[in-house]
C-alpha cells in the first residue's frame, strides 16, 4: 500500500512538469470525459474545471476482483452502443473521438501520448493538427455511408511517429451515437445533442465504484482510510490523463484545486 501511495505522489508532483504544448493553448475544443459506469459519488468533478463528465449509471464491469480494474475487462447493460464498442475493442480507456462542428466524427484514436498534440489518429494525423483543422480552421469530415464495422479490433496498426498504436477508422463520419448518460448530477443529457454545432474532444475513462477516492490523493489528511492498491493505481492513470489534458489543453494545473481544497 505504501508503495502505491509513493507511486501516486510522484505522479501528483512531476505531472504538471509537461509543458502545455502551445498549439493547443487557445484552440481547445468541448472536452467531454464519459465514464464507463456509474459515477462514484466520491469523485470531485471540479478538480478538472474545464471538463464536462458524463456517466453511463447501467453500465457494469465484468470482473471478479478488484484487481482487474487495471487489467482488460468488459462490460455489459446500456447503452448497448458504448458496451458493444468498448467490448469489441472499438473504443478504450483513454482512448477518443473528435466531433466537427457538424456533429460528426473527425477522427479517432486508442490513447493520448504524453504529448497530446503529437498523438497519431486513425487518419494518420496528429491529434495537434485535427484539433486545429476543426476549431481553427472549422474543417468537417465526409459524412459516411458505409455501416459501422462491429468486427473486433485485432489488427491495430503501430506508428512509426508516435508511442501511441493507431487504431482503424470505425466511427469516423458517423454522428454521434444517439445515447442517453446522465451528468454529475444524474441529469440525463443525450451525447448526440452535446457535441452537436461544436468541436467535441471525447475521452473514455472507468472510475473505480469502491472506495474513497478522495483518500487517493496525497493531500487527504481526514478520517477516511486509503482505497486499496488497485484503486490508488486506476486513480493515479486516471489524474495523469485528465491533467494532461487539464494542461496541456487549458494550462491549468489540477494540483492547484487539490492542494486548495485540502487546504496545503
Amino acid at each position: 500500500m505504501k508503495k502505491a501511495i509513493i507511486l501516486f505522489s510522484i505522479i501528483l508532483t512531476s505531472i504538471y512538469s509537461i509543458n502545455a504544448q502551445p498549439n493547443l493553448i487557445k484552440m481547445a475544443p468541448q472536452i467531454v470525459v464519459i465514464n464507463l459506469g456509474p459515477k462514484n459519488p466520491t469523485f470531485d468533478e471540479s478538480i478538472f474545471p474545464h471538463l464536462k463528465f458524463l456517466y453511463a449509471p447501467d453500465l457494469k464491469a465484468n470482473i471478479k476482483s478488484e484487481n482487474d480494474i487495471n487489467k482488460h475487462f468488459t462490460v455489459s447493460g446500456e447503452p448497448e452502443f458504448l458496451s458493444k464498442a468498448f467490448n469489441n475493442g472499438k473504443i478504450k480507456e483513454y482512448g477518443f473521438w473528435l466531433f466537427d462542428n457538424k456533429g460528426n466524427c473527425y477522427t479517432e484514436g486508442d490513447g493520448m501520448d504524453i504529448e497530446i498534440a503529437s498523438t497519431e489518429c486513425s487518419n494518420g494525423k496528429t491529434l495537434g493538427d485535427n484539433v486545429k483543422a476543426v476549431v481553427k480552421k472549422y474543417k468537417t469530415v465526409s459524412p459516411s455511408n458505409k455501416e459501422l464495422d462491429w468486427k473486433h479490433s485485432g489488427n491495430l496498426k503501430l506508428s512509426l511517429k508516435a508511442s501511441t498504436v493507431v487504431k482503424k477508422p470505425f466511427l469516423t463520419g458517423h454522428p454521434a451515437p444517439d445515447i442517453e448518460l446522465v451528468d454529475g448530477n444524474g441529469n440525463k443529457v443525450n451525447l448526440r445533442s452535446v457535441v452537436d454545432h461544436k468541436p467535441t474532444l471525447v475521452t473514455f475513462i472507468y472510475l473505480p465504484q469502491k472506495g474513497d477516492l478522495n483518500a487517493a490523493y496525497k493531500w487527504y489528511n481526514g478520517p477516511v482510510p486509503r482505497p486499496s492498491k488497485a484503486v490508488i493505481n486506476k486513480m493515479s492513470r486516471i489524474y495523469l490523463h485528465l491533467s494532461m489534458i487539464e494542461g496541456q489543453f487549458f494550462n491549468f494545473n489540477p494540483k492547484k484545486a487539490l492542494k486548495a481544497k485540502y487546504k496545503k
